[in-house]
């Protein structure tokens, strides 16, 4: 059910052969979790500790990157993803230490704080005003269309600080709109590995100033 794929970058990621979709590009794996998820929200101008909410934990190399770009920054992480549906923990592209983890539990090495619940966002109550940072990573909306509707971006929303940002690879103008309805400012940036466009999102207009506005008026 899951072939390892090479990328051009180097790293490995996973296509869902019952799915027939990728984890991660093909083009580089590890350069788009960094370039569309950490530094599509800007975790890096953040102050410690970063706190970030992960739709979708896959293969767990979103967290992989984001957990050595802490360390190397010496600041805490509190990570926090959803995954209904979680690979095997031999695929997962993690320090070893890292599979040892009890779904629903967290697991604190260090600085870094980790917690995978195996449950849908729909199941999901989060404290408000909790988050610095959104990883919108599910499949696309052709696999999980619930995941680009207004009433998950509201839930988001409701979990982000004011000047939280979400990211995501998506780029349809239906998720776009969805954002909009729920609240979000959005902006486009240059996809990853020649992608045309991504999506940044904020509560705060100011913090996605770097970013195209995507019909500024709500």
């Amino acid at each position: 059910m899951y072939e390892l794929l090479k990328t051009a970058d180097g790293s490995i990621t996973y296509r869902n052969t019952a799915l027939g979709v990728t984890y991660r590009s093909i083009h580089g794996a590890e350069s788009e979790s960094r370039y569309v998820f950490f530094e599509g929200t800007g975790l890096s101008r953040r102050d410690s500790p970063w706190r970030v909410l992960e739709l979708g934990f896959g293969t767990g190399l979103n967290f992989a990157v984001t957990c050595r770009e802490a360390q190397a920054a010496g600041v805490e992480l509190e990570y926090v993803s959803l995954e209904p549906e979680p690979i095997p923990r031999d695929l997962w592209l993690v320090e070893p230490s890292w599979r040892a983890l009890e779904f629903g539990t967290p697991l604190v090495q260090g600085s870094v704080r980790l917690k995978v619940e195996p449950q849908k966002w729909q199941e999901t109550s989060l404290a408000p005003d909790t988050f610095h940072a959104c990883y919108h990573d599910p499949f696309g909306p052709s696999a999980a269309p619930e995941c680009w509707e207004t009433a998950c971006f509201e839930w988001s929303a409701r979990a982000l600080v004011n000047d939280a940002v979400l990211a995501t690879f998506g780029a349809s103008t239906s998720a776009r709109a969805a954002m909009k309805q729920a609240g979000y400012y959005v902006g486009t940036l240059k996809g990853a590995h020649g992608k045309r466009e991504m999506t940044v999102a904020s509560k705060s207009e100011a913090a996605i100033d770097k970013a195209r506005p995507w019909k500024r008026d709500r």
